[in-house]
């Protein structure tokens, strides 16, 4: 079911300040199921299904001049995660990275995918533009593990320009792209 141990602090001085720290929140699988279909009258979908049992622990800090800042982890059946970042003046600068995900087991394609790992920085104001920018250091996709993977995109609003690269030791590949969605993406 549902486990929370918190810690919060707040601080008054001559500016505003919240610090509050998250030991652990533990959500097993039925909670989320449960929770997700009273909330939207559907079944859960299948990526969220397949992260199974989920542990959240982090930091998150508010202060009136400098805006949110934040660092957690996030554990769950298909691997782990870890993000950090700010969000200042409608601007968010985040940093997410794993050393092993199982994309097989979110998208159940496990015979397609397999493990990945990877850095990725995401920079923008969400409702305006987006570019992000990272490494894919490796990614098991049908049987073989692609190596050295980087990319540079952005997407505003309708539409999305990237750059990738690949250094994998069997393929050379660089490739700029640019298209329109067909309408505007909503966030």
């Amino acid at each position: 079911d549902l486990e929370l141990r918190a810690e919060a602090t707040l601080t008054r001085t001559g500016q505003r300040q919240i610090a509050a720290i998250l030991h652990s929140l533990k959500v097993d699988a039925s909670a989320v199921q449960r929770l997700y279909t009273d909330l939207t009258q559907r079944t859960v979908p299948q990526p969220l299904q397949a992260v199974g049992d989920v542990d959240l622990s982090g930091q998150v800090s508010y202060s009136h001049k400098r805006g949110v800042d934040f660092q957690g982890n996030l554990s769950c059946a298909a691997g782990a995660v870890a993000a950090q970042g700010s969000y200042r003046d409608k601007s968010i600068q985040a940093r997410l990275s794993s050393k092993a995900v199982d994309l097989g087991k979110i998208a159940s394609k496990p015979s397609l995918l397999g493990q990945a790992s990877f850095d990725i920085e995401v920079v923008g104001q969400p409702r305006q533009a987006l570019q992000a920018r990272g490494t894919v250091h490796h990614v098991e996709m049908n049987e073989y593990d692609y190596r050295d993977i980087h990319f540079d995109g952005c997407w505003e609003k309708r539409r999305v320009t990237a750059d990738l690269s690949v250094a994998d030791p069997n393929l050379t590949l660089q490739a700029k792209t640019s298209f329109a969605l067909p309408r505007p993406v909503e966030t």
